[in-house]
């Protein structure tokens, strides 16, 4: 059997598109806003539109109201705040209903409500959407009377523990039963006046109720396709929800605070939910709580020490494994500083070794002895190159003999480089 327990939350939001005309103010609107006001207002500053709040068509949670509750929220509208996305905490109203009334258009009974508020910059943004048919849906907060809502097969109270006799409804709304949709009407005559009132109402994201929408079209092209507002059975199928509990789609934070009890299954299995205001229905008391055997309990905190224990170790190694990360970082990071001063000092080293290397084999062309020289740039080893060096300087120094030396035949046709006092082209020293 499905679980039918829900919370019954103290305001209830229905959500329509904003269906909302420009007025021309007349003398009768500007007395009532003025009478309002704190100072007097210059009636150019005024911006008021009327609103359609609510309607008697079912709606896409399959719920729908009758003339009475239509007309009670026309009744208690007047001097409530048009808002914004029903956020009550923090943020002040958008403007004020001052009047209300219930009106027919197009075959659908309407509660509709006329607001107003004064022009400013801050709200420039929202009164150009709304005027343009951006802003296009808008929702009612009212504190409903939870025994006037019926199921239309069975007549008896949808919600359970709202009748405060016992008898619930079995049916859920959308499903079918022998061909037939499930709806729920919130019937006046069941309710009492003083639990409905109208709390607010909110410009919002999405509608609800078929048929309402902007002037231009869209109210009478739905009507037409639902049938002047009959919404048939498959397309109210098609819009049920796959969660289908008794509860309705409000904000968590809106349910009642005054809290619910619970009772046990009664007879036949159902969940049943006690209404917050039907005393006449008992508390249940708590359910003792089961005693848990001691060794049971004694197993299951060693359990606990031991998986304790496996997480401490886990800790620490993981915190070792930091440390080392951090150790190998910091060398990696005194590694590349080292590198970077070492960069230089290489570059200097390799333009040096070029510049030896380059002024060997212009000794060895002069002296006529490049074939030392002939894989000299290929050579890297400093030892090998000092050689090669050691060989063309000789050669050129034999070739060109130093100042204050000559070369001095020798036996044979040789010649010898031997030091000498005289200095070609100069006198003795």
């Amino acid at each position: 059997m499905k679980d039918k327990s829900c919370e019954l939350p103290e305001i209830v939001r229905f959500v329509l598109p904003v269906h909302a005309k420009a007025l021309t103010l007349t003398d009768k609107d500007i007395e009532a806003i003025q009478g309002r006001a704190l100072t007097p207002v210059d009636p150019e500053s005024i911006w008021a539109r009327e609103f359609y709040i609510a309607n008697d068509q079912v709606d896409r949670h399959f719920e729908h109201f009758d003339r009475g509750h239509l007309q009670r929220f026309a009744d208690t509208l007047v001097d409530k705040s048009l808002m914004i996305g029903h956020e009550y905490e923090g943020r002040m109203a958008e403007g004020l209903f001052y009047k209300a009334r219930v009106g027919r258009e197009s075959g659908v009974l309407w509660t509709l409500g006329t607001a107003y508020t004064i022009k400013t910059a801050a709200n420039e943004h929202i009164r150009a959407l709304v005027d343009g048919g951006v802003q296009r849906y808008g929702s009612i907060g009212f504190k409903p009377d939870w025994k006037a809502a019926l199921c239309d097969i069975c007549g008896r109270p949808y919600y359970y523990g709202a009748g405060g006799d016992g008898e619930w409804c079995d049916h859920y709304a959308g499903d079918e039963y022998d061909g037939e949709v499930c709806t729920v009407a919130w019937n006046w005559k069941k309710a009492r006046p003083e639990q409905v009132e109208a709390y607010e109402y909110s410009l919002v994201y999405l509608g609800s109720q078929y048929g309402a929408g902007p002037k231009k079209g869209a109210l009478d092209d739905e009507l037409a396709m639902l049938d002047a507002g009959i919404v048939p059975a498959a397309a109210r199928k098609s819009a049920i929800m796959p969660e289908r509990k008794k509860v309705m789609l409000v904000d968590k934070e809106l349910t009642n605070a005054e809290g619910v009890d619970i009772p046990e299954e009664d007879e036949d299995g159902a969940k049943r939910h006690l209404a917050p205001d039907d005393p006449a229905e008992p508390a249940v008391k708590d359910a003792e709580e089961p005693v848990v055997p001691k060794a049971e309990l004694d197993e299951a905190i060693a359990e606990r020490d031991v998986t304790l224990a496996g997480l401490d170790k886990s800790t620490a190694a993981v915190g070792e494994l930091t440390a080392q990360v951090e150790q190998k970082s910091q060398k990696l990071a005194d590694a590349e500083a080292e590198l970077a001063e070492i960069r230089p000092k290489a570059a200097l080293a390799d333009s040096l070794l070029a510049e030896r290397k380059g002024e060997i084999e212009r000794k060895a062309k002069a002296a006529g002895v490049d074939g030392l020289v002939g894989d000299l740039a290929d050579v890297s080893d400093l030892e090998r190159m000092h050689e090669i060096e050691k060989a063309v300087s000789a050669a050129f120094d034999e070739k060109f003999p130093p100042q204050g030396k000559a070369a001095i035949p020798g036996p044979g046709g040789d010649t010898k480089v031997v030091a000498s006092d005289v200095v070609i082209g100069g006198p003795p020293r």
